[in-house]
């Protein structure tokens, strides 16, 4: 009987710590103060920005709430709260090189503790999915990777349902062909570092534990940084990788909703809220939530002196890591001390044009997401799928962009916000992921 590389026994999310990274940082920077943040109303709202494609006609919805439910039964392990429990980070000081762990000692309690917000999914009446956690900030907030992983696989699974398990097998081997091809582009720029960011839209688990062990054997630990999903993190003895999402910025203008120069002020003081609870190893900002014309005319000397480095997520980086450059000299920052980590969707020539560009310049690497995990040619084309803080303390959240194709918001709100930010950007490319 011929294997089935792509066989799935169970459900697809098995382990609440197949997640990112930067959604238990997160978390953990929200239950510091319960009253303000964790507690905060909340609604993650999930979009298909292939529009094209209608969900409906390849998933049924018994499937996706049977996911859906099978995630909300789900605990975090006590192997995985001791994973995370012995999390640690070196930071320089006046004294010198410190640890320190990375999560409060009250931490692995809160998540024992921890139960899902309630999700509910519906039928729109264009026949698309409707998916929407409601609840308390801390209880909501890691919907969001499961359902990307459980509606990308649904779909995927859906593409090669009618082939034989030979043709499954030759959809395998595209993979890794594909990925063979990566790796000996790779090989031949060592100096080039990357990170698996793929977790969201990947194609199934399979695949992407498949692809981690391949890199960690043909690339090794000084090339390839590891992933920023836990479990697989902790499966292979890595460090996962990851900061914070555009979600933090977007929550706190619903906690600071009351003026327009309160709205305008959220990101810095979110900023500073961060690096305060975090410090150094976890400073990497992220810079296009209001765009980041407005962030290189407000994040200041200060902040870039202290800050080890930006994460780009949408527009031309190119054009931005010339900006970033320009505005360390500007304020009188070393460049070459500082990191951007590219994150839009990236293949491996874009990662070579901008490696080759920014060399001794300033310190790149690259969270490489959908472009590495689901990659099994132009019959299986990935969906761009996005699940986003929509409301945050009754105010619904916008996210402006450095492209417009990646705003979120209503209408309205996405013009008030751009009035008050001083947004003014016109560059829109459509989503490849």
């Amino acid at each position: 009987m011929l294997h089935d590389p792509f066989r799935r026994e169970g459900p697809i999310v098995t382990s609440l710590a197949d997640d990112d990274f930067y959604k238990l940082s997160m978390l953990s920077f929200l239950l510091s103060d319960r009253e303000l943040l964790a507690q905060a109303r909340t609604r993650f709202s999930f979009k298909n920005r292939t529009a094209q494609i209608l969900l409906s006609n390849f998933i049924a919805k018994q499937d996706l709430q049977r996911e859906l439910e099978h995630v909300a039964s789900l605990r975090f392990t006590e192997t995985e709260l001791r994973y995370l429990s012995g999390h640690f980070v070196s930071e320089e000081t006046p004294e010198g090189e410190v640890s320190r762990r990375m999560f409060s000692a009250r931490f692995p309690d809160e998540l024992r503790a921890l139960r899902l917000s309630p999700i509910y999914a519906t039928h729109e009446a264009c026949g698309a999915f409707d998916i929407a956690a409601i609840g308390s900030w801390a209880e909501a907030t890691l919907w969001e990777i499961h359902v990307l992983q459980i509606v990308a696989q649904l779909y995927f699974e859906a593409l090669i349902r009618p082939l034989s398990v030979f043709q499954r097998q030759a959809v395998w081997a595209e993979g890794v062909q594909r990925l063979q091809e990566k790796i000996a582009i790779l090989r031949k720029h060592p100096d080039i570092t990357i990170t698996d960011f793929g977790t969201r839209r990947r194609a199934c688990g399979a695949w992407q534990r498949y692809v981690n062990t391949v890199l960690l054997e043909e690339l090794g630990p000084g090339q390839y940084r590891g992933t920023s999903n836990i479990l697989l993190s902790m499966e292979n003895h890595t460090v996962p990788m990851g900061t914070f999402a555009h979600e933090l910025v977007m929550g706190m203008s619903g906690i600071m909703h009351a003026t327009d120069d309160g709205i305008v002020a959220s990101q810095n003081m979110l900023f500073d809220q961060w690096y305060e609870h975090f410090g150094n190893p976890l400073s990497i900002a992220l810079s296009d939530t209001y765009g980041t014309d407005f962030f290189l005319r407000t994040f200041g000397a200060e902040r870039a002196a202290q800050w080890r480095g930006t994460r780009q997520d949408s527009g031309d980086p190119f054009l931005y890591g010339e900006r970033l450059i320009a505005f360390y000299r500007s304020v009188g920052v070393d460049p070459t001390s500082k990191l951007i980590i590219f994150s839009d969707g990236l293949d491996v020539s874009t990662i070579v044009q901008l490696a080759e560009r920014f060399r001794g310049r300033i310190r790149v690497t690259f969270g490489w997401g959908t472009n590495l995990t689901n990659d099994f040619g132009e019959k299986f084309h990935p969906l761009s799928l996005v699940m986003k803080l929509a409301v945050c303390n009754g105010q619904r959240t916008v996210k402006l962009s450095d492209n417009l194709a990646k705003a979120m918001g209503s209408p309205e709100d996405v013009d008030h916000f751009a009035h008050i930010f001083g947004h003014a950007g016109t560059f829109t490319q459509q989503t490849r992921y």
